[in-house]
């Protein structure tokens, strides 16, 4: 003990202040996304008169050929009233033969219909989506995923409990095996959790457009909720503009029936697209919440990743290095272990210590290359 006490001493001051005090917060923030997860019941539906709820289905797809067949047929068995929903498909200008695909598919279904949108990108698709829509609640699902047969009515029950502006549903990897799948299945899980736990904790961080649901009207009080001038984060902007509304109310639905699953990366330069596009949106954040937990989350990971190479020249770095991701650890083993248990996936927990390990390295290239404008290619376009 006394030497590891004495290799910190040796270690320059201007680092291991700021680093040690950086991995205290995170500390702090992963175990508040914690509390935040505990503190939100679960939701078990009800069976309540919806009669007094129309819901607009908002589906934005490009080039989806290949799922739309799965997704429609999803759709038709909801248990939701079908006479109090209609299911709007926005054609992003598909060059795969998808909007004669779909519009086959729904030719004899009341309440779906189909638009082109006459502008570029799945923000324009949405808005012109919504501004067709007829129903009091927007639900928005991507084209490639998957919603349980109970999920339209337990976002309708919980509506009509809660009263929400915005409902955060949960969105879940397909199971899918291999190695690098269930690692990048994990680190989603990751999001969702985070996702959860800050709004269980009245501070939300993180959206996912796979399954959301918000008030129509809600969106007349906001100028470019989306912020059209950005190529994605329809999501996470709409969900930072919200919050800066007074008393909005923003939950998540924490229920194995509002489930909507969606594929995961296949590959690794699949994922570093996605990744990098995700990242490329933190540079214009403005909400507190938003930016603090991404400072933190990068602050953490680069002192992670700066003692470990500092390290191979000096080897009491390798002090700080296992003393930060302990730190990082337990936490997120935590909360990990929790949200995993809630949804049934604790299988993924055999891939913790991997991620762990990888994690720091792969939250700073995203983050830099986000960060600094890198380019990438989304849905067949470049941005």
């Amino acid at each position: 003990m006394d030497e590891i006490i004495h290799s910190f001493l040796n270690l320059s001051y201007w680092i291991l202040i700021p680093a040690l005090i950086t991995g205290g917060l995170y500390f702090v923030l992963i175990f508040i996304f914690y509390s935040g997860w505990k503190k939100t019941p679960e939701f078990v539906s009800d069976k309540p008169e919806y009669s007094e709820v129309k819901v607009s289905i908002i589906i934005a797809f490009r080039n989806e050929k290949k799922n739309l067949h799965q997704l429609v047929e999803d759709l038709k068995t909801q248990s939701y009233s079908k006479d109090l929903l209609e299911v709007v498909f926005i054609d992003d200008n598909s060059e795969d033969g998808s909007a004669e695909i779909l519009r086959e598919l729904i030719k004899e279904l009341p309440g779906y219909i189909l638009v082109k949108n006459h502008g570029t990108g799945k923000k324009q698709a949405l808005e012109a989506g919504i501004g067709i829509s007829s129903g009091d609640l927007i639900v928005a699902t991507d084209a490639d995923c998957r919603p349980d047969k109970q999920w339209l009515a337990s976002l309708v029950s919980y509506y009509l409990r809660k009263h929400p502006h915005m409902i955060l549903g949960p969105v879940l990897p397909m199971k899918e095996k291999g190695f690098f799948l269930g690692i990048v299945s994990l680190e989603f899980y990751s999001l969702i959790a985070s996702a959860a736990g800050s709004s269980g904790v009245g501070h939300p961080v993180l959206s996912n457009g796979a399954n959301l649901a918000y008030q129509k009207r809600i969106l007349g009080n906001i100028n470019d909720p989306f912020m059209k001038n950005l190529p994605s984060g329809d999501d996470i902007f709409l969900l930072q503009n919200l919050k800066k509304l007074k008393s909005s109310e923003i939950y998540f639905l924490k229920s194995r029936d509002a489930i909507v699953q969606t594929r995961m990366p296949e590959t690794f330069k699949e994922f570093r697209q996605q990744r990098v596009r995700w990242a490329s949106k933190s540079k214009v954040y403005t909400d507190p919440d938003m930016i603090l937990t991404g400072m933190l989350v990068l602050g953490m990971n680069l002192f992670i990743v700066f003692s470990l190479l500092s390290g191979f020249y000096n080897f009491e770095w390798f002090f700080l290095y296992l003393t930060l991701m302990v730190v990082k650890s337990i936490p997120d083993f935590v909360l990990l272990r929790s949200v995993l248990a809630f949804f049934r996936r604790k299988d993924l927990l055999k891939f913790f210590l991997p991620l762990q390990f990888a994690y720091p390295f792969y939250v700073i290239f995203t983050g830099f290359f986000g960060f600094f404008n890198h380019k990438y290619i989304w849905k067949g376009r470049h941005w």
